[in-house]
């Protein structure tokens, strides 16, 4: 099993994001770290994209910002 490549992006820019090994070895945590955000970030959408080889689909999850 190859190890998982994960990706974060904001709309469509890449961000940069810590990777590092998990508890087991086909395991990684990836740690994506957002600072001084604005009121010109409501709304804004993170996505974590996660893959492991060529041939089945990348898994997502996203995030939206609210601001109270």
């Amino acid at each position: 099993r190859p190890a998982p490549t994960v990706r974060w992006w904001r709309g469509e820019t890449l961000l940069e994001s810590q990777d590092e090994p998990g508890e087991f070895p086909a395991l990684r945590r990836n740690t994506l770290i957002v600072t001084d955000l604005a009121r010109t970030d409501l709304h804004a959408v993170f996505t974590c994209q996660a893959s492991n080889n060529n041939i089945s689909q990348p898994v997502s999850a996203s995030v939206t910002v609210e601001m109270y």
